[in-house]
């Protein structure tokens, strides 16, 4: 078998690269082509065509003047700016301040504030900060210094002497001062309320004050209630009152077989978790340590040492301290000075040595240094590297989300000083030259006050260039940072590795086969064939199985359990609430629609869950079965005893369908899939094997890393890589008819607002037409990640994240040109058959009457949508709700801890919903910075927010599951690229139509080549080389993790790439 060929530069996958551009390119051009074509039958239609005239609802745009004035005086352009933004600017700032008054009202309780706003504290506490302060104050209750038993009286509180902290969120950072001061102000809140002092807004006063008859029990006997953790009462025979180990054997069924039949070879232990409990437990605990060796323990510790050095020498400093120092109060650090701060600067001190870095200052004195003095330079690196404030929030978030927090500091960046220098260069220029029309209006502030030919052109340009040029500056700053962060990422793993050297081997050193054809899919087989490829590296090889129907049946064994223990706990519960009387057992109504008869409901759901537990010992005993005579199949293969099957059979079917059309409806009968998992012996093992092209054929033994086991969706993990090729493909092809289709959507939906307002006599027509966008925008991820999981049935959610956000982000894109074009696709018909010459006048007007549209789409993305993800209204809807509405002594303690978790889309980020708005508001902003200099202003607003919600967020709910090692930058990276390319051609656009074809065309030739030189400089340096991790540094970077005298062969890190569903204990 030949040896492995490396790969070549054109070979490279480059993430987002080829999907983003084709869905840019469409969403561009399918607006552009729509209004070509109504050119096209303008020219050809009839000059008495009454059927135009007589389309029901579209008779509006035909304005009875010129169509030139008509277009170019539109009502919410001739209105004032603020009058052009009034009611979307008041109505979003309405919700912001509800949802602020909510967040800080709720954050306050202590069931809403433990499971809504500091969730991320249940489940990883280590990589928590200090909770967000609810007061300022120090105080601790008594005025007694010397009194720590807690003996002073309890005095009434007054407000002004300990103050609720307020809009906190805004001003939450990492650096040291800040944490030590939140540290001490929580301690100190803690002291108050054991004695008896509170601030003004109550701790608990919303289940306390509106719910208590929830929580306490009406107790005439006065039996000893059981009171949980946040305050309520449980009757004696409730489930909290039960050991755990008595409820996890309630439901014990007696299994033919066990995990040990289906892997004789190895000894494993029953009590052995899922993935999930493997990894929360090297998380909470120092037990993953039992295996590292002495090198990597003495590592562990001197870096523990080191991230702890500056709290323990804080609490020293606190502890001894002199009494005169004792007295002094702790000074509040970074208040005002952090909220007027740009947000990629934690202290005025960094700014200086980052601005030098911007304007190549280390880089120039540098080669001046090897110019005149080459022997005493320093031929050091000069990219730039984060600070101690930045390694903490890295540290607690995660390196997907801190790039998601980065991409929004770098929409504040390139959206604020643009801002700030087009209030002195370009506004003044715009307002100036409006002449002979009225200032106060809209299109005083845009390029529409210029007249053609005016020289003042010239000052926009230079504007234009130049912003262009600061965009790709920042950006290549971004790579900068990025590509460090990302081999770091693949020298070490995720975070969640750290503590486990035996898992973290596993995840370095695994990768994943596809396309494995049928004559290799045993462990045997897959493990000969790739020691063949790779002599003495292979650790372990085994192929996945196919278990899609044990894990329906898992899934309703665990929804009847659930059904069984409440019926069981409100029985419970009557029984001892009515002691004279015995109550009756509850029954359901079984049958269709609840039509059936009435039956004992304990009774019917025991039968139930019998017949399944049936049904999935039956399907467990067949995967074994399948599992033995698969390997007893190849021994015999290999003998010759049997001939090996066929890959394709000649019958009706194959002749009558293609291959295409087969793969999309076959079922497999084989017990494992076309995918496999590889472990190697060394990290550069596996780099080689997914680095290198392994055969001279396409979809042979496709091999790739191994993602991290809990992004894996297991259902969707044994589908055929040629079907989910396939159907995405088909999914893509639909997505992009919709796409060149989505301007109907658009012209439909403004047409029907301005119906609805005509009706109602609404005077803002501007703001039902972008509410009504913004909410189809809003819906659309969902319906993207329906398609993904469902239909696609992509294998890790990374991948179905990746399609949410490539589609997300087009369609919001040609949502932005189809504004441009959409009421000028419909009179553009009439228009050019009463003065073809002045069309593009027409074209350019509209463009920047649209730019109020947008707008306004910016501002409910700021102050409606950003608001809400603060407020987190699913989960403050399930605790502050629909909690205090059930009586929790008639539920089970199951169904109760399920209701502690958080929904489905907020239990980390999603980056489908969250990551296209970043990029749309970029977009919009750099698209319309020179037409209208005000939306990089309103841009600025809506970036500086969502980079505080986003950090908060990130610090203290979202408890990100998996990290793809950011991945998702280079999704950032290409859209970036794509607005500048989109941003260029619109300006000389507008150039064209201000009367300078031949400074349009040098102006477009230029900048388009200034941007695609730096898009490969990009391409070239940092994308290509940060895909995977380098050969050279795997032997620096990972030589003590990557030992090949270290075996990672134990139970926890065998079982971490297999679906849990093999193992009897999750399906408790």
């Amino acid at each position: 078998m030949a040896a492995p060929q490396p790969r070549s530069t054109r070979d490279v996958s480059i993430p987002y690269d080829t999907s983003m551009t084709v869905i840019s390119t469409v969403a561009v051009l399918a607006p552009l082509s729509i209004f070509a074509l109504s050119i096209f039958f303008a020219t050809h239609r009839h000059e008495n065509n009454s059927v135009f005239d007589e389309l029901e609802g579209m008779r509006y745009l035909q304005q009875p003047t010129d169509c030139i004035n008509a277009t170019a005086t539109s009502d919410h352009t001739r209105a004032t700016t603020w009058d052009a933004v009034k009611l979307t600017s008041l109505v979003a700032s309405s919700v912001a301040v509800l949802c602020a008054i909510a967040f800080e009202c709720f954050r306050r309780d202590p069931i809403c504030g433990k499971y809504v706003y500091d969730r991320k504290r249940l489940k990883d506490p280590d990589r928590t900060p200090p909770p967000l302060m609810l007061s300022r104050s120090l105080w601790t209750g008594c005025d007694d210094p010397a009194d720590n038993n807690g003996r002073c009286g309890r005095k009434k509180m007054t407000c002004w002497k300990v103050k609720p902290a307020i809009l906190e969120y805004l001003f939450v950072n990492l650096d040291h001062k800040y944490v030590r001061y939140s540290k001490a102000a929580d301690e100190a809140r803690k002291k108050r309320e054991e004695r008896g002092q509170y601030t003004c807004c109550r701790t608990g006063w919303y289940h306390n004050c509106c719910f208590c008859s929830k929580r306490k029990l009406n107790n005439e006997r006065n039996d000893d209630l059981f009171l949980d953790e946040d305050g309520y009462e449980y009757h004696p025979g409730h489930d909290y009152t039960l050991d755990e180990a008595v409820i996890a054997k309630r439901f014990d069924f007696q299994w033919s077989k066990t995990i040990n039949d289906l892997f004789p070879t190895e000894r494993i232990d029953d009590s052995i978790g899922t993935p999930e409990e493997i990894f929360d437990a090297c998380v909470n605990n120092e037990q993953g340590d039992t295996d590292a060796d002495a090198e990597s323990l003495a590592l562990r510790a001197t870096e523990e040492n080191l991230a702890t050095a500056d709290c323990k020498s804080g609490e020293e400093e606190s502890l001894n301290c002199d009494e005169s120092e004792k007295k002094k109060k702790m000074p509040y650090p970074y208040r005002l000075v952090y909220l007027f701060m740009p947000p990629g600067f934690h202290v005025w001190s960094n700014a200086l040595p980052y601005i030098s870095h911007f304007f190549f200052f280390p880089s120039i004195v540098r080669r001046f240094n090897l110019l005149f003095r080459r022997r005493d330079c320093d031929d050091s690196n000069d990219d730039i590297s984060l600070t101690e404030p930045e390694k903490e929030l890295l540290h607690f978030v995660g390196l997907d989300i801190y790039l998601l927090i980065r991409f929004a500091r770098l929409g504040f960046d390139v959206t604020y000083y643009p801002f700030l220098v087009a209030c002195v260069a370009v506004l003044p220029v715009y307002y100036t030259a409006a002449n002979g029309s009225p200032r106060n209006n809209y299109l005083s502030n845009t390029i529409n006050s210029l007249e053609n030919g005016s020289q003042l052109i010239w000052v926009v340009m230079v504007f234009s260039c130049v912003f262009i040029f600061y965009v790709l500056r920042r950006l290549w700053i971004e790579w900068e940072v990025f590509i460090q962060l990302r081999h770091n990422f693949l020298a070490c793993g995720t975070r969640a590795f750290y503590d486990n050297n035996s898992i973290q081997r596993k995840y370095q050193r695994t990768c994943i086969v596809e396309c494995v054809p049928n004559e290799f899919r045993t462990d045997a087989a897959l493990f000969d064939t790739f020691n063949k490829l790779f002599p003495n590296q292979i650790e372990s090889a085994e192929m996945l199985a196919e278990t899609s129907k044990l894990e329906a049946l898992v899934h309703e064994r665990k929804s009847l359990i659930v059904r069984l223990e409440n019926a069981d706990s409100l029985h419970r519960y009557r029984c001892w609430k009515n002691t004279r009387t015995k109550p009756d057992k509850p029954k359901i109504r079984t049958g269709r629609l609840c039509l059936g008869k009435l039956k004992d409901m304990k009774a019917y759901y025991e039968n139930e869950l019998l017949e399944v537990n049936g049904l999935i010992d039956t399907e467990y005993s067949a995967i074994i079965e399948k599992r033995a005579s698969n390997e007893e199949l190849k021994k015999c293969q290999e003998e010759g005893k049997v001939e090996p099957p066929r890959l394709f059979s000649v019958n009706t079917v194959y002749r009558l369908f293609p291959s295409q059309i087969r793969t999309l409806i076959r079922s497999s009968n084989h017990f494992a899939s076309n995918c496999g998992i590889v472990e190697f012996k060394t990290v550069a093992a596996k780099q080689w094997a997914v680095q290198c092209n392994l055969a001279d054929e396409p979809y042979w033994m496709v091999t790739t890393d191994a993602p991290d086991p809990r992004d894996i969706i297991w259902s969707n993990m044994c589908v055929d890589y040629k079907s989910i090729e396939y159907r995405e493909r088909i999914s893509q092809f639909i997505l992009l008819i919709g796409l060149a289709c989505w301007g109907v959507v658009v012209t439909w939906i403004t047409s029907f607002s301005r119906v609805i307002a005509n009706g109602f006599g609404l005077p803002q027509v501007a703001y039902l037409q972008s509410l009504a966008v913004f909410l189809v925008l809003l819906w659309l991820p969902a319906i993207f990640l329906w398609f993904a999981d469902r239909v696609i049935r992509f294998k890790s959610m990374s991948q179905v994240d990746e399609f949410v956000m490539k589609w997300s982000t087009g369609y919001r894109l040609a949502n932005i040109f189809f504004v441009f074009f959409n009421i000028n696709l419909i009179e553009t018909i009439r228009c050019f058959s009463q003065n073809p010459q002045q069309i593009w006048i027409i074209l350019s007007n509209g463009i920047v009457r649209q730019s109020t549209f947008l707008i306004n789409l910016v501002i409910q993305a700021a102050g409606q949508e950003t608001m809400l993800q603060l407020l987190q209204w699913r989960s403050l809807i399930k605790q502050a709700v629909k909690r205090p509405l059930i009586d929790v002594n008639s539920k089970s303690r199951r169904y109760l801890d399920s209701m502690k978790e958080p929904p489905l889309y907020e239990r980390s980020f999603v980056f489908g919903f969250y990551a296209p708005t970043l990029t749309y508001c970029l977009m919009i902003g750099m698209m319309f910075g020179f037409i209208c200099p005000l939306m990089l202003g309103v841009c600025a607003i809506y970036f500086w927010i969502a980079s505080k919600i986003n950090t908060h967020n990130a610090l203290f709910v979202y408890r990100q599951p998996f990290e793809s090692g950011g991945i998702r930058f280079y999704y950032w990276s290409r859209m970036t690229l794509v607005t500048c390319y989109c941003s260029v051609m619109i300006f000389a656009g507008m150039l064209a139509f201000k009367k300078y074809p031949n400074m349009a065309i040098c102006f477009l030739l230029v900048m388009i080549f200034i941007v695609y030189l730096v898009d490969k400089a990009i391409t070239r340096r940092f994308v290509i080389h940060s895909l995977e991790l380098p050969i050279k540094l795997v032997a620096e970077e990972v030589a003590l993790i990557s030992d090949s005298n270290v075996s990672t062969q134990n139970e926890e890190a065998n079982f971490i790439y297999r679906n849990p569903v093999l193992n009897p204990k999750s399906w408790q």
